[in-house]
């Protein structure tokens, strides 16, 4: 009988808990690295274009050096095709790195 008493007595005290009517104001996020403030709309615009110039850039590349290794022999791998693999490799980096900066 006491069992009972005591979870009731607990879920009383629990419940009210519950019934917290939540925030309905989305919060803003902004999450930056520790020593970093935060950048300034132009320069996200100007990062943001770079981006999607050297990634049309990277496809383009990416396209080509497929095409090369369909025409090509698959025992042999052209100087060309090593070039345009580096090629792609700095692309990525460079997309990588504006992107993992303080913001």
């Amino acid at each position: 009988m006491s069992l009972r008493i005591m979870l009731l007595l607990a879920c009383a005290l629990f419940l009210p808990a519950q019934n917290r009517i939540p925030n309905t104001q989305p919060k803003q996020m902004q999450i930056y690295k520790l020593g970093c403030a935060a950048p300034s709309n132009e320069i996200l615009k100007a990062e943001y274009q770079k981006s999607m110039d050297d990634s049309r850039e990277l496809f383009k590349l990416a396209d080509g050096l497929k095409a090369e290794f369909e025409k090509n022999d698959p025992h042999v791998v052209s100087l060309a095709t090593l070039k345009e693999s580096e090629e792609i490799e700095k692309l990525a980096k460079r997309i990588h790195g504006r992107l993992n900066r303080c913001w």
